[in-house]
């Protein structure tokens, strides 16, 4: 009975375009008061939000968090 093999060796590569992207971005207010500064940052992260939107569906933005 003889042996039977398959041998096979090769080389190959790919690319592709990248289809995601991380952004993050940080508003920061300084103002005579907490209720001002954050009024004000409240209205940097609608601008930033808004921007966001056009570009990427809803769901993938996400605001992670605020610092006073």
């Amino acid at each position: 009975m003889s042996e039977r093999s398959v041998t096979v060796t090769g080389q190959g590569s790919t690319s592709v375009v990248p289809d995601t992207a991380v952004v993050r971005v940080a508003a920061v207010a300084r103002a005579a008061g907490v209720a001002a500064a954050f009024a004000s940052s409240s209205e940097a992260a609608a601008q930033i939000g808004a921007i966001a939107r056009r570009h990427t569906e809803e769901k993938r933005i996400a605001t992670t968090g605020i610092n006073v």
